[in-house]
C-alpha cells in the first residue's frame, strides 16, 4: 500500500514546514554540528569525521529493518535560465535499491516567478519513496550531501529528508557543517541528546538544553 506522505505529515508533523533550515521549524529537534574543526577540507579527517558523525546518528535513529520515508526536495529551472552546481539525483541504483520508476512519488510541485519581471523560474518539486532502511545507500547519501559545497564528486545539491514513520523522526543532513533531527515528542530523541551531546552545535545548545532539561 502507497504511503499517505500528506496525512502522515499533517497527523504527526502539522504546521511544521519540512525544509532547511529544519531545527528552526520545528518545536523539539536537536542540531548536531558534523565539520570539525570548521570546514578543514584540506585535511582528509574533515570529511571522515563528517561522515562518521552523520553515520553514526542515522543508525541511532533507523534500525537495520525499518521503513524510511525518503523525501526529496529539489528545484527544476525551466529555459532560458540555467542550472548550476546541478549533482546526482537520489534516486538512482546507487543511491536506493528496487524498482523505482514504480514507487517514486510527487508530493507537491509550485511554480516560482521571477520577482522582477513575473517570468516562470521553475518548480520547486518534492517527492517521496517508501523503502526500507537495508534499501538505501546511506553512507554514500551522506558523503554526496557533504561534498555538495566543494568540487568533489559525487555531491548531492537536493534536500533530502528521513523520516521514520514509526518513530516519528526526521532526520536531515544539510550539508558537512551538520544537521538536524527533529520529532513529534521530545522521548524518542532523547537518547540522541544524552549520548550524543558533545555533538551539538553550541550556537544551539541553550534552546535545545531547554527542550531536554
Amino acid at each position: 500500500m502507497s504511503f499517505d506522505i500528506k496525512n502522515y505529515l499533517d497527523t504527526y508533523f502539522k504546521h511544521i514546514k519540512i525544509e532547511s533550515p529544519l531545527f528552526y521549524n520545528a518545536p523539539v529537534g536537536i542540531r548536531f554540528e558534523l565539520g570539525v574543526s570548521y570546514r578543514g577540507v584540506d585535511d582528509p579527517k574533515y570529511f571522515l569525521t563528517v561522515q562518521l558523525r552523520a553515520k553514526t546518528i542515522f543508525e541511532a535513529l533507523f534500525d537495520e529493518q525499518d521503513e524510511v520515508i525518503v523525501l526529496v526536495k529539489r528545484f527544476t529551472y525551466v529555459e532560458p535560465y540555467l542550472a548550476y552546481n546541478v549533482g546526482d539525483s537520489l534516486f538512482s541504483s546507487k543511491y536506493i535499491k528496487g524498482d523505482l520508476d514504480a514507487r517514486i512519488q510527487l508530493y507537491e510541485e509550485l511554480p516560482v516567478y521571477d520577482e522582477d519581471d513575473g517570468s516562470l523560474v521553475g518548480y520547486s518539486q518534492t517527492f517521496y519513496i517508501q523503502c526500507l532502511r537495508s534499501e538505501v545507500a546511506y553512507s554514500s547519501i551522506i558523503r554526496a550531501i557533504g561534498n555538495q559545497d566543494f568540487a568533489i564528486k559525487p555531491f548531492i545539491t537536493d534536500g533530502v529528508f528521513f523520516i521514520n514513520p514509526v518513530r516519528h523522526t526526521i532526520f536531515f543532513m544539510y550539508d558537512d557543517r551538520g544537521l538536524d533531527v527533529i520529532a513529534n515528542n521530545k522521548n524518542e530523541l532523547q537518547p540522541l541528546y544524552t549520548v550524543f551531546n558533545n555533538w551539538i552545535l553550541d550556537y544551539d545548545r541553550e534552546r535545545i538544553i531547554g527542550i531536554f532539561e
